[in-house]
């Protein structure tokens, strides 16, 4: 295993690679075009149709879209232009619950069995609360919510409220798409009406982009799948997570009102409390995760983001609070490189370095890390980490899982010199006494 950074681990690192220094200067409209040209010409090289907006402190909208071939029969794509937002839908639904908890409707700190009494304290998601949930860290794992294209949020209550968690509610950060499911369920219960309603009247309505609304049905676009993957089914259980519709000329009016807090009809408890570094980010110093939105320092900013991807399709956001800058982009492939361009598009309008990479290396020795893990949920079984040729090597002490992990994050606790967990895609192991 190679280090990426602080103590995330990984078998497949990637060559990390210096961006080009930035070129684009002068005012707003001229660094734009100087930066668009720049991104149709990316495009062009990765085959990539989709559209980007960024909204400068002034109010301004500039924007960028290409159209490949596989979308012509939708007409030009432009920022209008609806997309799936992916995991970047997670912050929208956070935003509902933090509206309710406002009011005393209902409390984020509160296990979740309070609300759903069809579950247990005593085993399985029950005893998690909605802040757990909206952090990831309730202990759940992240499953396939969609079993079929029918599967709906109560089924995933009635099959697996009750499984085991993967660690207990709030040990580790472990990502959990299913997880705001639960979240939705709660604010579906308290509320008595659908969790998509709730969030278009206390959220997308105030925050001034009404169009935007839940349902995959509703895209348009066509993205590209990637050779040999097959389309996943899609369903209403994962709208909480993944299932939002918007373009990025909306996505970016949203960004804009939660840099301007004082000014926003959403008002300014809530965009704090959303925003707020309720849990440290693993790899990235100084970095933190609110109620789905990722908080990161950079030259000197904070910087708010979250990104999220389909098999086919790629959406991304950013803003900083201090520039009053937002941007928002999508694109038809699930492409590493649209990050990159939003990420550089701050860049270039803030002045600010331009490699946006965590600092390479693990946080602590290696031989910290060394020892055997036990997974008792997951399929993780026993894991033995060991020092091979001055890098961590594993050892799968049981049958591999039938899903080999690529990435291993380590979390320490209490000021212990070594970790307590591990945690993969496929589990998580706790650190056994020698």
């Amino acid at each position: 295993m190679q280090p990426i950074s602080g103590n995330e681990f990984t078998l497949f690192p990637n060559e990390r690679r210096a961006p080009p220094p930035i070129r684009c200067a002068g005012e707003a409209d001229a660094r734009f075009a100087c930066f668009a040209k720049e991104l149709e010409e990316r495009s062009r090289e990765h085959e990539v149709a989709g559209a980007l907006a960024l909204t400068t402190p002034d109010g301004k909208l500039h924007s960028y879209a290409r159209t490949d071939a596989l979308n012509e029969r939708v007409g030009k794509i432009t920022a209008d232009t609806r997309f799936p937002a992916a995991s970047v839908s997670k912050m929208f639904l956070g935003a509902a619950a933090v509206s309710l908890s406002l009011e005393g409707r209902l409390d984020l700190q509160r296990p979740i069995a309070a609300y759903l009494p069809e579950l247990s304290t005593e085993v399985g998601v029950g005893a998690a609360t909605l802040h757990q949930l909206l952090t990831h860290t309730s202990g759940l794992g992240n499953p396939l919510q969609c079993d079929t294209p029918q599967t709906d949020l109560g089924d995933l209550l009635r099959r697996r409220g009750r499984e085991p968690l993967f660690a207990p509610p709030g040990a580790v950060d472990n990502y959990s798409n299913q997880g705001y499911s639960f979240v939705a369920l709660v604010l579906e219960r308290v509320e008595g009406r659908p969790f998509e309603q709730i969030v278009r009247e206390r959220v997308l309505v105030p925050a001034g982009i009404p169009g935007a609304s839940y349902g995959l049905e509703r895209v348009a676009v066509r993205g590209h799948l990637p050779k040999g993957v097959s389309p996943m089914p899609r369903c209403r259980a994962m709208w909480p997570s993944g299932g939002l519709v918007l373009s990025a000329r909306e996505l970016s009016h949203w960004a804009s009102e939660l840099s301007r807090p004082e000014e926003s009809r959403l008002g300014r408890p809530l965009i704090e409390l959303l925003t707020a570094p309720h849990v440290a980010s693993n790899g990235i110093p100084g970095g933190a995760y609110g109620y789905g939105v990722q908080r990161v320092p950079h030259g000197g900013l904070t910087i708010f983001t979250h990104s999220g991807r389909l098999e086919d399709s790629t959406a991304f956001v950013a803003w900083s609070p201090e520039r009053r800058t937002s941007v928002a982009a999508f694109a038809d492939r699930t492409e590493p490189f649209l990050i990159g361009a939003g990420l550089r598009a701050l860049s270039t309008f803030l002045s600010l370095p331009e490699d946006w990479q965590p600092p390479p290396g693990p946080e602590h020795p290696l031989d910290a890390y060394t020892g055997v893990y036990v997974d008792h949920h997951g399929t993780l079984g026993r894991l033995r980490v060991r020092l091979e040729s001055g890098a961590l090597a594993i050892d799968y002490l049981d049958a591999r899982p039938p899903l080999l992990p690529a990435n291993f994050r380590f979390v320490f606790a209490g000021g212990s010199p070594r970790p307590r967990y591990v945690v993969t895609a496929v589990g998580v192991g706790e650190r056994r006494d020698d």
